[in-house]
């Protein structure tokens, strides 16, 4: 086979196209691998975003619970002012034991 046959030149031109796949796929692979980094990068800030978030619903729940039990409540003036009737209420009483 001389190096100007046909065959021999398929052959050539085989190589070279084999040559030429294996460094694209070699390319390839590298591009794979950095994309693989950086999805796992990228899910895993997700999950802390995630959790992040979860915190947050979990503070808003138990501020709206709190706000409900201080509206069922009543407010400190009002305590007060119910315990100066009283305290009033009981002296008048007792003064009026007292009188008698």
């Amino acid at each position: 086979m001389g190096e100007n046959c046909r065959d021999c030149l398929l052959v050539d031109s085989l190589e070279k196209r084999v040559k030429l796949l294996e460094s694209s796929c070699i390319e390839i692979n590298g591009k794979v691998g950095e994309l693989e980094k950086a999805i796992a990068v990228s899910d895993e800030r997700f999950k802390q975003v995630f959790e992040k978030l979860d915190e947050i619903i979990l503070i808003l729940r138990n501020k709206d619970e709190e706000s409900k039990q201080e509206k069922n409540r009543l407010p400190n003036y009002v305590w007060s002012v119910l315990t100066a009737v009283t305290a009033g209420v009981v002296m008048v009483v007792v003064n009026l034991i007292m009188r008698a």
